[in-house]
């Protein structure tokens, strides 16, 4: 069996918008994502990302 770790998308987009500080945009890709993927793609972030990412959620 391969060891080959793959990074999901998720993961990449979040946190090139968040670099970008695409707010905007960031918020949009967010909304459709299950939330069991917000929360795990959270967890993976260093904690100043981690407000920025919530402060860039939707509030409802």
């Amino acid at each position: 069996m391969n060891d080959v770790k793959i990074t999901p998308t998720f993961d990449i987009n979040a946190e090139e918008l968040l670099r970008e500080r695409d707010w905007e945009s960031l918020r949009q890709r967010v909304v459709d994502w299950p939330a069991a993927e917000v929360a795990r793609v959270f967890r993976r972030l260093p904690k100043p990302d981690q407000v920025l990412f919530f402060r860039a959620l939707h509030r409802r």
